[in-house]
């Protein structure tokens, strides 16, 4: 049987005494783990994910990269996203 990240951070959050309709603020970096929490928590708590939070550190084309395809990302699963930028 596979694992299924997006559960698996719901049973976290029911064994961290979290309200179970409490919602979710998803920081994503844009690394693997993270886009596959991503794209689990959509399919399977979409109503709890009040927002996906990623941040451009401002160290290159690399970062300002990462966080766009987490945005775009984000904005093609339907959440709602913010993205913070490193002050330059």
């Amino acid at each position: 049987m596979l694992h299924d990240p997006g559960r698996a951070v719901l049973a976290a959050a029911r064994r961290a005494a979290l309200d179970a309709d409490a919602p979710l603020l998803l920081a994503v970096s844009g690394g693997l783990d993270s886009m596959v929490l991503l794209h689990a928590m959509a399919a399977v708590a979409r109503a709890r994910v009040a927002v996906v939070a990623t941040f451009d550190h401002g160290t290159g084309p690399a970062a300002t990269a990462a966080a766009t395809h987490v945005a775009r990302e984000a904005s093609a699963l339907g959440l709602p996203v913010v993205v913070g930028r490193q002050a330059r």
